[in-house]
């Protein structure tokens, strides 16, 4: 019979009575304690159910003991505490089985439960301020569906942020002003002085801002009776955001690349004394210079996609990084006209890509090792070495190999263009994941986007065109 007793201390622990809070019960007690579990469980109340709490009662009382003896006599031994901990068994063993936090939230997201957990607590606090739409939703047939339409084609990131940043508002405004929201425009001024003088992060202001305008339409407020009405509050957080970044560092940006290191990788890629693998690797960073991409980016291209059509290399890049992305592809392609010396580099580094990684994959590059290709994806490290080889063979001395990062190609187009005085949609597609019709004028856009680059004045006055002199200038004081 005993062996059938189910596991009451886990049961305990379930429903908040831990070691400590058992630790305050009699065991006269146990009698009734017992009563109560069998019922909950729907277990026979028997003499062994009494017997198995009055035991829990005792360890959690004799546990008890020895942590407020421990705790008192020998606080500051630190030696016996190392050793202590070492050797103590764990408390809740029911408990060794939960999988660690990162790897629950990310089981939340494929599920898609993350969502339907914080459109829960988006009811609560809908609720919790009295909200108008909460009367509209009570009066449906199936209020909890309705509920889970309400954030509309809001991520669920998103909401977990404007959920949480506005309770934080709501929390404060009955603290400190003794009012419930939606309050006034200079409550939340006040609010916005608060943060300003903890400090808070530049981004936080505009965050709390667009939290709560957004929690306020949500919730169906009234125009007039909104805190984020009118100019007030907007210009205050204009003001303090402001504030926020004087004396602030500069938001460090990854250097891009001067033409003539551009160069040197296509010559790397069109010389057959190279190693095969550099070559690839030397193409692969063409790649993302002419098409904006970010190291993530590269990899997340499935090889079995990636087609070269008439000269030009074309695919469609999924997005991977979590399944409520609004966008979930992007097409991305590289013009015939993306070179500076000889447009071939593009059809053989494809070449080359397709003749020696011959084995099914879901990314783009994998791992090198000296002249062979792992079966195994390339990480963010394994690019920064070959990059440092590649450089290293381009000529660079070894002190000015580590000033460039896998972020600099991205950063050539988006500049280049700048200096060139394009700007607007031309400038704003470069490896963007925007809205579908918007996507669909990259293909034309390419080729105009990457001439204008490419002829950014005579060869040899490119330097001074583009501007490089800023990159030189940094690489100066990089060095120092």
């Amino acid at each position: 019979m005993a062996d059938q007793l189910p596991d009451i201390a886990g049961y305990l622990w379930t429903q908040g009575f831990g070691p400590r809070e058992m630790a305050t019960l009699e065991v006269a007690d146990s009698w009734a304690i017992a009563g109560q579990i069998a019922f909950e469980l729907n277990v026979p109340h028997s003499d062994k159910l009494e017997q198995a709490v009055v035991e829990i009662i005792a360890a959690a009382k004799e546990e008890r003991n020895l942590l407020l003896w421990t705790e008192g006599v020998l606080a500051g031994d630190l030696a016996w505490m190392s050793l202590a901990s070492s050797s103590r068994a764990p408390l809740r063993p029911w408990l060794d089985d939960r999988p660690p936090p990162a790897k629950k939230v990310k089981k939340l997201l494929a599920s898609g439960e993350e969502r339907v957990l914080w459109t829960r607590h988006l009811a609560d606090e809908l609720d919790a301020i009295g909200a108008p739409v909460v009367k509209s939703i009570g009066e449906c047939l199936d209020p909890d569906r309705a509920y889970e339409m309400l954030p509309g084609k809001t991520r669920s990131s998103t909401l977990k942020r404007y959920v949480t940043m506005y309770k934080r508002w709501r929390l404060w405004l009955q603290e400190a002003k003794r009012v419930d929201p939606p309050s006034r425009p200079a409550d939340l001024v006040d609010y916005l002085l608060v943060l300003r003088d903890e400090p808070c992060a530049r981004t936080v202001p505009d965050s709390l801002l667009k939290s709560i305008s957004w929690m306020e339409r949500v919730g169906e407020f009234k125009a007039e009776l909104r805190a984020t009405s009118g100019r007030v509050a907007w210009a205050a957080k204009d003001k303090i955001v402001e504030a926020l970044y004087e004396g602030a560092p500069l938001i460090r940006r990854a250097p891009r690349y001067p033409v003539m290191v551009l160069v040197v990788f296509k010559r790397v890629v069109l010389d057959d004394s190279e190693p095969t693998g550099l070559r690839i690797y030397a193409w692969a960073k063409l790649v993302k210079v002419w098409a904006s991409l970010r190291w993530s980016d590269l990899q997340a291209i499935r090889s079995g996609e990636l087609k070269l059509v008439e000269g030009r290399l074309v695919t469609t890049l999924r997005r991977t990084s979590g399944p409520n992305r609004r966008i979930k592809e992007m097409p991305l392609g590289v013009s015939e006209a993306a070179f500076f010396e000889n447009p071939s580099w593009l059809r053989i580094g494809f070449e080359l890509l397709q003749w020696l990684v011959t084995f099914s994959r879901d990314y783009l590059l994998p791992k090198l090792n000296l002249a062979v290709f792992e079966k195994k994806m390339a990480e963010y490290a394994d690019a920064v070495v070959v990059s440092a080889a590649i450089l290293q063979r381009a000529g660079m001395p070894a002190i000015v190999q580590g000033f460039w990062t896998e972020h600099s190609e991205r950063s050539v187009l988006p500049t280049g263009l700048s200096v060139l005085g394009v700007n607007g949609p031309e400038k704003d597609l470069l490896g963007r994941w925007k809205v579908r019709y918007i996507c669909q004028v990259v293909w034309w856009k390419g080729r105009q986007v990457t001439v204008e680059v490419r002829s950014g004045g005579p060869k040899g006055n490119r330097y001074h065109t583009l501007d490089e002199r800023e990159v030189a200038s940094s690489l100066q004081d990089w060095l120092k």
